[in-house]
């Protein structure tokens, strides 16, 4: 339940304009690392990290297999955004790794996968399963993105207050830098 929550969400979270505003900015990396799993607006990690374990505390799940499972997929998350040039083999089909999930952020999103591809967040089988999975291979190796970064080619917001409020409709227009851009869902190109 918590990986296919966490597919659909993430998925909604590209698709979605207003998701997209609040998403987008975890996008802007552009060099992954373990940390920049936790780099999102506040509203977008708890929709995608915090809610699904809200609900099933509310609807009786064991706060101790609660408490097991939230260090488990953050760990998880926090794999499949390293920069180690790890070769995941047959791995990149049972889990995202970032092999895998490298392509999720590449400044180019595949031709023919909308917004974007490979929202698994734990497991790879959801992609699998709604076409969303995309690993090129080349000679048998598994090819990575050329680039990684915002489709929209948006730079990193150095301004804390503004990511926060923007997504929002509160950052006032008259200030630099709009970012409506930033509002639409997915890349521009589609």
């Amino acid at each position: 339940f918590v990986s296919f929550f966490r597919y659909w969400m993430h998925r909604l979270q590209h698709e979605i304009p207003f998701l997209w505003s609040l998403h987008a900015y975890h996008h802007q990396v552009t060099d992954l690392k373990a940390f920049n799993t936790y780099v999102s607006h506040p509203i977008d990690y708890s929709l995608r990290n915090i809610l699904v374990y809200f609900i099933l505390g509310v609807i009786g799940f064991s706060p101790l297999a609660i408490l097991i499972a939230v260090p488990l997929t953050f760990i998880g998350a926090a794999f499949s955004h390293c920069g180690a040039d790890l070769k995941g083999g047959f791995l990149n089909y049972l889990f995202v790794t970032p092999e895998v999930h490298r392509w999720h952020h590449a400044a180019k999103v595949p031709e023919g996968y909308g917004y974007s591809c490979n929202y698994g967040v734990e497991f790879p089988v959801w992609d699998m399963l709604f076409g969303t999975f995309y690993l090129p291979h080349k000679d048998g190796q598994a090819v990575q993105p050329e680039r990684i970064g915002h489709p929209d080619g948006i730079p990193d917001e150095k301004n804390y207050l503004r990511l926060l409020l923007a997504p929002l409709g509160l950052w006032p227009r008259s200030w630099p830098k709009n970012l409506a851009g930033v509002a639409q869902a997915g890349p521009s190109s589609q």
